[in-house]
């Protein structure tokens, strides 16, 4: 069994600390964005492939990945989720 691929959404510190909320409306927005940018390419793409008889959707659903692939897909989301608690602790985290 794979670890739990959820697993970096649970940061060391507390995660919003009173002197933080000054930060939160840009970490809202910083995760806004990261979202949109994120739904806004997989719209495309699927409709893109569908275009080309290709509809992958039902695949995406179902598909689960191996442990090296998951892995990455960890470390991926600990890097978002990093920027956005960062984001909130008014820390940059330009990379």
């Amino acid at each position: 069994m794979i670890a739990d691929p959820k697993s970096y959404n649970h940061p060391t510190r507390t995660t919003l600390l009173e002197s933080d909320t000054a930060a939160l409306a840009e970490a809202l927005i910083t995760l806004t964005q990261e979202l949109w940018v994120v739904a806004d390419r997989q719209f495309i793409m699927e409709k893109i492939l569908a275009e080309r008889g290709i509809d992958i959707s039902e695949e995406i659903d179902r598909y689960e990945p191996d442990e090296e692939f998951q892995k990455e897909l960890n470390e991926k989301g600990r890097v978002v989720s990093a920027r956005i608690l960062n984001a909130m602790a008014g820390i940059s985290s330009d990379d």
